[in-house]
């Protein structure tokens, strides 16, 4: 819940506790899924410095930067790219993170673009 809600705190100390940042739930989100999905590069950072695989696909076959992407969350896909995230990953519709932002986020586009990815 910690990813989920932006509270960076809380995921840092679950982190120290010894969660896995790697475990699915029962939609196969990860927790670096959610926290690309709905709230801000800090929560994002701290689990991959933790090691969360930032190319996992969820339900879907959604990746945190497809959905980082499409929510518009310009830091989280940043901190994404920076990480080594696939660019050109699709999901099981076949959107790739660049259309699900082409004509909505500009800036998100602009990023992507920079980091190879093809529309």
């Amino acid at each position: 819940m910690g990813c989920r809600y932006g509270h960076a705190d809380c995921v840092k100390a679950l982190i120290a506790a010894g969660a896995s940042v790697n475990a699915k739930d029962n939609e196969g989100g990860t927790a670096l899924i959610w926290a690309a999905d709905e709230c801000g590069a800090g929560t994002v950072k701290a689990l991959i410095a933790a090691g969360a695989h930032v190319n996992t696909k969820g339900r879907w076959g959604e990746t945190a930067l497809i959905r980082a992407a499409h929510q518009g969350n310009t830091s989280c896909v940043r901190a994404l790219i920076a990480a080594g995230a696939d660019v050109n990953a699709r999901n099981d519709d076949g959107d790739t993170a660049i259309r699900l932002a082409a004509g909505k986020f500009p800036a998100i586009v602009a990023a992507l673009k920079a980091a190879g990815a093809k529309e």
